[in-house]
């Protein structure tokens, strides 16, 4: 099982684990591209899937997540295995700061830049290696995760797809459809719900990796 794996999975049982930024690789945010020459961003809408006895009405309006999309494609240095990562930061840089604040995430897949075509979410804490699937997890309130008095969404993917639509050395876009559980929590309580996220990004290229650790408090 990847180091990833192992860290969403002790996450997920714990509930009560903290992300640290383990690491950091390069904190040049920039690739092969112009930044200038494409808006690196994505924008995706958050919705509740009701149970089925449940009416419509009962069901929380859309909500919108906005931000800036980087991607790596390298090795993970914990594991020496080939990655593939796209990030979602709130700031239009990929470092130790944005990665910690406001909104972060990421979806991966262990192997080399997909082409183009589409493929399946599955979920972190399972035993299926990403190779050939792809997984992603969203932190909205990424700097009050673990903090007392603070709250955060956690969004964990499970289900559904992503269809990249443009792939190269600088540049990724694509659409996602994907399920998920969403975990408030507050420091003493907590609640899920079930959720869809939709939307599209476009991700320039990054020189950096970020790697998380998870500890108990």
């Amino acid at each position: 099982m990847s180091t990833l794996n192992r860290f969403v999975r002790t996450s997920v049982l714990g509930l009560a684990a903290t992300i640290l930024l383990l690491m950091v690789a390069a904190c040049d945010s920039g690739g092969g591209t112009d930044e200038a020459s494409f808006a690196n961003e994505f924008s995706f809408s958050i919705s509740e899937l009701a149970p089925s006895a449940a009416p419509l009405a009962a069901q929380q309006a859309p909500s919108n997540l906005d931000g800036f999309s980087f991607f790596f494609e390298g090795t993970d240095p914990e594991t020496n295995d080939e990655i593939f990562l796209v990030y979602f930061t709130q700031n239009n840089e990929l470092n130790a700061e944005s990665s910690s604040q406001g909104l972060f995430g990421f979806v991966v897949r262990y192997g080399p830049r997909p082409g183009v075509g589409g493929g399946n979410f599955v979920s972190l804490d399972s035993d299926v290696e990403l190779t050939d699937n792809f997984g992603m997890m969203l932190l909205e309130g990424a700097e009050d995760f673990g903090t007392a008095g603070g709250s955060f969404n956690w969004y964990l993917s499970d289900g559904g797809t992503i269809d990249v639509t443009t792939s190269s050395g600088d540049r990724v876009e694509g659409t996602i459809n994907a399920e998920a559980t969403r975990v408030f929590f507050d420091g003493s309580t907590s609640d899920t719900t079930r959720v869809t996220i939709e939307g599209s990004f476009a991700a320039r290229s990054a020189n950096s990796f970020v790697g998380f650790s998870p500890f108990t408090p």
